[in-house]
């Protein structure tokens, strides 16, 4: 058995076939991921340690099922979408032959609703800093045409779909791939939550002072970090 981790679902394997791990919230997160970003992924089901049946319309196997070599091919890859991937890739999985992959857990973080006032929402706006100098291609910065990632309707918030970044709503680091990371000395988080995309910048750009900004308190006084 071998184990990958990956921040992104583009580094997965061209055209493999794959079983998630975890009939639930991040692995439904998992099967939208790749079902929307790889579509040259063949996507067999699912496996879990205490859910058969059906999830989502694709077959949930148990562990004994996984484990019936004549049932799947070795060739098959195993993706984890579990907060608990580590314990699962050596407490359960141990005893297989299957290539494992554990996803970053950002990409599977289960989402919350917050409720903003436009106030709130018009402040933070803003603030929003001129970031046009981070892009190493004049076209790159139709990015900041797209911020924020939500605007306001009569009838409350919409997702703002877009073409380059959708970033919050797919959780697929798409933006890293415009920057240029060579120039980067001081990156802003605007827009936090509870940290957790502060620490994907710290991933990106070791080395490098970020700084986090969060307009709505409830998150950072209940962040973990």
């Amino acid at each position: 058995m071998n184990i990958y981790n990956f921040s992104s679902v583009r580094d997965l394997p061209p055209h493999c076939t794959v079983l998630i791990y975890g009939a639930g919230g991040r692995g439904g997160k998992m099967l939208s991921l790749l079902t929307n970003k790889r579509p040259d992924i063949e996507i067999l089901g699912f496996v879990d340690s205490y859910k058969e049946g059906f999830f989502n319309e694709y077959t949930v196997y148990s562990l004994s099922q996984l484990k019936q070599t004549a049932l799947f091919s070795q060739d098959v890859k195993i993706i984890i979408a579990s907060h608990h991937a580590p314990e699962i890739c050596h407490t359960v999985l141990s005893s297989t032959s299957f290539d494992v992959y554990m996803p970053d857990l950002f990409l599977v973080h289960e989402t919350r609703d917050f409720s903003l006032k436009e106030s709130d929402f018009e402040w933070f706006s803003s603030g929003l800093a001129d970031i046009s100098p981070i892009f190493h291609r004049d076209r790159d910065k139709r990015f900041l045409e797209l911020l924020p990632d939500f605007f306001f309707t009569r009838d409350g918030y919409e997702n703002s779909m877009n073409e380059i970044i959708d970033f919050h709503l797919k959780f697929d680091e798409l933006y890293f791939d415009y920057i240029n990371k060579q120039t980067i000395k001081v990156a802003i988080d605007g827009g936090m939550e509870i940290g957790n995309t502060t620490l994907r910048f710290l991933h990106h750009f070791p080395g490098v002072q970020v700084h986090g900004f969060e307009p709505y308190s409830l998150s950072f006084r209940t962040s973990p970090y």
